[in-house]
């Protein structure tokens, strides 16, 4: 059965690429036949995967935190140093994981950029060598707020709004 090795460049969105992959192009057409190369970069990217994953989850916990006190922030008088502070040192924490964790997703995007494609395969999808037909994609998990917790800050604004409202009135009068 014939394998085609589908490798996908940026350079064919003529997107400048920072690093030369044709050398790993060229390792793995030379090892397309070698079953321990293969098995090797799979457990390759499932290491760097269970490195990255307790980071993934921290990056989690630090926007949920950087979004209360966000909002804690919006609302809290101009006074109040504590909380921008504890702002400002998790965005700091969330910098530095990115850090952390930029080398070993940049590992994690070099060893999914090539993949295997069957004549089959290929054949199923009438002949369309479009990657994304292809190629799994790995998404980030997103963080979204809770709808209870926006609800409550949404009336903690109203809240919020009214007092102002009223202090203005005050003062009109």
């Amino acid at each position: 059965m014939a394998t085609v090795l589908h490798r996908v460049r940026k350079c064919c969105k003529r997107q400048p690429v920072a690093e030369n992959d044709i050398p790993d192009i060229l390792t793995c057409w030379k090892n397309r036949f070698n079953p321990d190369f293969r098995s090797q970069r799979v457990q390759r990217l499932s290491e760097l995967k269970s490195k990255v994953a307790p980071m993934k989850a921290e990056r989690l916990k630090l926007l949920k935190e950087i979004n209360r006190l966000t909002f804690e922030n919006a609302v809290a008088p101009a006074d109040d140093e504590p909380t921008r502070v504890a702002l400002e040192a998790d965005r700091q924490r969330l910098a530095q994981l990115h850090e952390q964790m930029a080398p070993l997703q940049a590992e994690i995007n070099q060893l999914n950029r090539q993949f295997w494609v069957t004549k089959a395969q290929v054949k199923g999808n009438k002949y369309d060598l479009s990657a994304s037909r292809y190629r799994q994609i790995e998404q980030d998990e997103p963080y979204y707020e809770s709808p209870q917790v926006t609800m409550e800050r949404l009336l903690k604004l109203e809240q919020v709004m009214a007092e102002e409202v009223r202090e203005l009135e005050r003062l009109l009068e």
